[in-house]
């Protein structure tokens, strides 16, 4: 299913970018495409991140988490292989 009609980003798209490690929407668009156009996306975007669980409460931060080691792109200490920068 096409998700992004701007730049023709479909679900599978955007799901194979969250398998890889993005867990925002920037991070989505940054891989694919999907959200950077008109934006009328991006709330769907946000859904499949969070029913992927991949969401991030640094927002793609790691650093900033207060989970997170406090280094520059390390990874989460509870999740090291969803959550590096």
């Amino acid at each position: 299913m096409i998700v992004c009609f701007c730049k023709t980003a479909s679900n599978r798209d955007i799901a194979s970018a969250i398998s890889e490690g993005a867990h925002t929407v920037d991070q989505i668009g940054d891989h694919c495409g999907a959200g950077t156009g008109c934006g009328s996306c991006r709330e769907f975007i946000a859904g499949m991140i969070e029913e992927a669980g991949a969401s991030c409460p640094g927002k793609g931060r790691c650093y900033e988490c207060p989970r997170s080691s406090g280094k520059p792109n390390e990874p989460h200490l509870d999740h090291p292989s969803r959550h590096a920068a």
